[in-house]
């Protein structure tokens, strides 16, 4: 019995004496390393990048297109139009030899939607012409080209009273007549001068307009003989009046 306390006894001593050998080896060990072995750092987390800024988008204006004929024409204001109407003489002794008469005329316009705008024209007339020497169905014809400067008040509105002023050229001669042996010219070129006012309306493309003008005879006025006593004037001055109406088609 008392061998093998003893035996147990020296069994525990030694399991404590190895134990305690090894923890001290393992202390030494630590301590050794210690100052060769360095703390590794601290991880430190990496700063994120900044956003780059958004790229702000460019638009680039569209071309411009070209305009077409119907948005030109729509823009300014172009129109076709004819018309007719009465007209006669201001001079009292052209009045003495002519009837009031017809005119009639073709016209091109541009920018009559606007304050400004144009017109040329065509235009014509005829009057019965009595004298000693022609006979009694002769009749005097004008025909001649026109271009006017025209001002359109309330260019915006449907209803536009207007204004205006050009220049003509008229040839008139005698028609309808074999013989003359008058002291009336068989013919005459005339230099006008026409300044007028009017009045135009527009639908659904139509337009309409009404005008009254006064035409200056600036040169020729050779045609009719001045039979009063005048040493100033050898003719007859041809200066004519004139109202009209017109009918066309604006683009």
């Amino acid at each position: 019995m008392r061998t093998k306390d003893q035996f147990l006894s020296a069994a525990m001593l030694t399991l404590v004496a190895s134990t305690g050998v090894a923890l001290a080896d393992e202390e030494a060990t630590e301590g050794e390393c210690a100052p060769q072995c360095p703390e590794a750092p601290a991880a430190q987390a990496e700063p994120m990048p900044a956003p780059e800024p958004m790229a702000q988008p460019t638009y680039e204006p569209a071309p411009a297109m070209p305009e077409t004929p119907d948005q030109w024409a729509d823009k300014y204001g172009v129109e076709v139009a004819l018309g007719g109407g009465v007209s006669g003489f201001t001079n009292n002794v052209a009045q003495n030899f002519t009837d009031t008469g017809g005119d009639w005329n073709v016209h091109v316009g541009i920018g009559n939607t606007r304050v400004l705008g144009f017109e040329g024209s065509y235009i014509g007339s005829a009057q019965g012409i009595n004298a000693l020497g022609l006979d009694s169905s002769a009749i005097l014809v004008g025909n001649g080209v026109q271009g006017l400067v025209r001002v359109n008040l309330m260019s915006d509105y449907t209803i536009r009273p207007f204004g205006f002023a050009g220049a003509a050229w008229r040839h008139y001669n005698l028609t309808n007549t074999d013989v003359n042996t008058s002291d009336i010219d068989d013919s005459d070129d005339v230099l006008e001068v026409p300044l007028g006012a009017g009045v135009a309306a527009t639908y659904s493309g139509f337009l309409f307009d009404l005008r009254g003008e006064y035409r200056v005879a600036a040169a020729g006025d050779s045609l009719i003989p001045n039979l009063t006593v005048n040493e100033d004037n050898d003719a007859a001055g041809l200066d004519r009046w004139g109202f009209n109406a017109n009918i066309g088609y604006q683009f």
